[in-house]
């Protein structure tokens, strides 16, 4: 009941990358990186909610739980995220 929720947030969310991308030094290759992965899940994630209602977990190793790539790129790139600004 929600995706309407999550497709405005998302689309927010990537008016803010894509706005402080520019801010990002070239020498600040991790970032760039972390900022990358956060702005691809995020996309991953809203095309999955405007095209099926709903965000699909499509890989299934069968001895670990259930996931999708952009749910992980979002969860790696925060975690990095706030590795590289709690050390500036």
């Amino acid at each position: 009941g929600l995706n309407v929720f999550f497709i405005v947030f998302s689309i927010i969310v990537i008016g803010v990358i894509i706005y402080h991308m520019k801010k990002i030094k070239d020498s600040e290759k991790l970032m760039q990186f972390s900022v990358g992965l956060l702005l691809g899940g995020t996309l991953g994630n809203l095309l999955d909610r405007i095209m099926l209602s709903h965000v699909v977990d499509f890989i299934d190793f069968r001895f670990w739980p259930v996931f999708n790539i952009a749910d992980s790129a979002v969860t790696v790139s925060v975690i990095l995220l706030i590795i590289l600004l709690w050390k500036k």
